[in-house]
């Protein structure tokens, strides 16, 4: 979970290749590549979940997040763009 500026909760996931295949296994200071999905405007986090499996094979990190007003973040509706930018 993190904070927008207006202080609204958003529901974020984070996958991590060490932590979901094993030819993958990094030491903490290990870096790597993380793609950061972001939803269509009637969408949320869960679409990234169909890249899920081609990431994490590739050793590369998915991160996905409700905007404000879509899924499970706070926010009573989505405007399109007008308060979101």
């Amino acid at each position: 979970m993190i904070l927008n500026k207006k202080g609204l909760k958003l529901q974020c996931s984070l996958f991590e290749p060490s932590s979901l295949n094993p030819e993958h296994n990094k030491n903490i200071n290990d870096k790597y590549p993380c793609v950061v999905y972001c939803h269509c405007n009637s969408g949320s986090r869960m679409e990234a979940l169909r890249l899920l499996p081609d990431m994490i094979d590739r050793g590369v990190a998915l991160f996905c997040f409700d905007f404000s007003g879509s899924g499970l973040s706070e926010g009573e509706y989505v405007t399109l763009g007008v308060n979101e930018s």
